[in-house]
């Protein structure tokens, strides 16, 4: 049986469709699967914890239905990222792979060495693009600068056009966002930030037109910056 040719956009810390320059670019000349991974050794780290996890689930059901209307298949993978690809290669020519670079921890760091010495075996090119200003392997602070404008400087970037395929996905350990989540004892947290692009407008909005007016004078005090502080940081730091 002769295989498909495909892109596949890495989700990580990115978690939406819009200005998202991986996801565009791999649109533009193929066949694009967008593809989260669950990784077991963000569960087993110290940074890990149930808040984030159910942050994450709910960023994840919003962000299927964004795809869903690009016509962009969602696989949900759990355990490594280079298995989760091994597991792709089975159903499809992986041409190559999409991310943004990720502004973690060091294990993050040492996996994304792993990733590209797999690509590089593969004969898959894995192209990386910025989304914040910290910057890898500069040998002098000197060009950080120049750089950090360039990035802040670019244009917004729309979501990609909807796909024209209608390919059936028979990916190997696809998984239902549930199916994923119920492996990790869940609790639901009723007083923690919502997950989703949605309700990070929604806070943004609230804090630019109402709860913002006094953030200088009640920032300071627990009584009253619950209301006053704008709450989007989890949103930034998912994406």
């Amino acid at each position: 049986m002769r295989l498909t040719k495909c892109n596949i956009v890495w989700l990580k810390k990115d978690l939406r469709v819009f200005d998202h320059q991986a996801l565009a670019n791999a649109c533009e000349n193929n066949f694009t699967i967008a593809m989260y991974v669950l990784e077991d050794e963000w569960i087993s780290s110290k940074e890990f914890s149930l808040h984030q996890f159910q942050f994450l689930r709910e960023s994840l059901y919003e962000l299927r239905e964004e795809l869903a209307k690009l016509n962009i298949p969602f696989v949900i993978q759990k355990g490594g990222i280079i298995s989760s690809l091994q597991n792709i290669q089975q159903h499809y020519i992986i041409s190559g792979l999409y991310s943004h670079i990720e502004t973690g921890v060091k294990w993050t760091y040492i996996r994304d060495r792993k990733v590209s010495e797999w690509c590089k075996g593969n004969g898959i090119e894995w192209k990386e693009y910025y989304q914040f200003s910290a910057i890898r392997k500069l040998k002098s602070r000197d060009t950080w600068n120049e750089k950090r404008k360039k990035l802040i400087e670019r244009r917004v970037i729309f979501p990609p056009k909807k796909q024209n395929f209608s390919l059936k996905l028979g990916v190997k350990n696809n998984l239902a966002i549930d199916e994923v989540f119920n492996e990790v004892t869940t609790r639901n947290y009723l007083n923690i930030q919502k997950g989703g692009r949605s309700n990070g407008l929604f806070l943004l909005t609230s804090f630019l037109d109402n709860r913002g007016m006094d953030y200088s004078s009640k920032m300071s005090s627990p009584n009253t910056a619950y209301d006053s502080c704008s709450r989007i940081s989890s949103h930034i730091t998912w994406g």
